[in-house]
């Protein structure tokens, strides 16, 4: 909101200068920009589609008969080094693990120590995967292309997958309820874990397909984040409102005796935070078809988290703070 207001000013401020044209003028122009940029996005699909058709064929091309074969075993050998560099991990934190997974905290600290732990075994199995398989790749592909590749491959998309599978796992644990941070039935955790996993494969596929269009000079890239950005908020969209009865109850935290304020606030929040996704995407497209930069698809994307987390972020911290009571 302060990013708009930012905006606003400076463009009040700059037309002012120029012929004073008012503030219905500029609310005019911001919905005229707007729908100009839809239009061209719109039109531009086709060319999109067919530069990321054009960012896939070039990783495939440029190499001697048989070469696209071993590149795909080189990788697949790397990324199998990885996944036992990983099984090493967690087989030499067996008996940590397990000690977490009996543990029966009877204070704030005791709880804080064992979420901690938790935390960063989940953390430390992705740091371990991901260093292992940058480690591997630069062994294994000399080639300076087929390691740019092969890099961005795992830092846009491996590592957004697994670091995504991972925190819903240390906060949901879809498949061990006795170790789950919130309030909620099975069925909403794998839900939203499972959709949640998924997003982040788009949202990593399209930054990998990014890194090779920026590579090879390939146009479109702002046309490909657009309709990427528009898939990930109308899916969050829907994923809030399927599962809406499960995060009232993820905010209630099976609480017996709440205020009739709490008790609304937990049905009415899954329908505002799904409103509030949706303004998001309106906002970030407004600002950025009036040719303001300052706001950027990242920032935006730290704003959608903040929206997705909230429910789990209460919970965690009425349960703080019922311990401190």
């Amino acid at each position: 909101l302060i990013e708009l207001l930012n905006t606003a000013s400076q463009s009040a401020a700059a037309n002012a200068d120029a012929s004073d044209p008012g503030a219905v003028a500029i609310v005019k122009q911001w919905f005229s920009d707007f729908r100009v940029n839809m239009q061209q996005q719109t039109r531009s699909f086709p060319q999109m589609a067919a530069s990321v058709g054009k960012a896939i064929a070039s990783i495939f091309q440029g190499r001697e008969p048989g070469g696209n074969l071993v590149f795909l075993l080189l990788f697949a050998l790397a990324i199998g080094i990885a996944m036992g560099a990983e099984w090493l991990f967690k087989r030499g934190i067996r008996h940590k693990r397990e000690l977490i997974r009996q543990a029966q905290p009877e204070g704030l600290i005791d709880t804080l120590k064992i979420l901690s732990a938790r935390a960063a075994i989940e953390i430390g199995r992705v740091i371990v995967f991901t260093l292992s398989a940058i480690v591997a790749v630069n062994v294994l592909l000399p080639d300076s292309n087929d390691l740019f590749i092969a890099s961005a491959l795992i830092l846009s998309f491996i590592l957004i997958v697994r670091m995504t599978a991972a925190v819903m796992r240390f906060v949901l644990a879809p498949r061990r309820p006795e170790l789950r941070l919130v309030y909620t039935d099975s069925w909403t955790a794998q839900f939203i874990e499972r959709n949640f996993v998924v997003i982040a494969g788009l949202v990593g596929f399209g930054f990998f397909l990014n890194s090779i269009m920026h590579e090879y000079g390939i146009a479109n890239t702002d046309t490909l984040r657009f309709w990427i950005g528009l898939s990930m908020h109308l899916w969050l969209v829907i994923i809030i409102l399927k599962a809406h009865a499960g995060l009232t109850r993820i905010i209630e935290g099976g609480d017996e005796n709440l205020t009739p304020g709490l008790k609304r606030m937990a049905t009415w929040w899954p329908i505002v935070s799904a409103g509030l996704v949706a303004f998001n995407w309106f906002f970030l497209q407004f600002v950025l078809s009036a040719g303001h930069q300052s706001l950027t698809p990242e920032r935006s994307a730290s704003a959608i988290i903040l929206i997705v987390m909230a429910p789990f972020l209460d919970t965690i911290v009425r349960g703080i703070a019922a311990h401190l009571v």
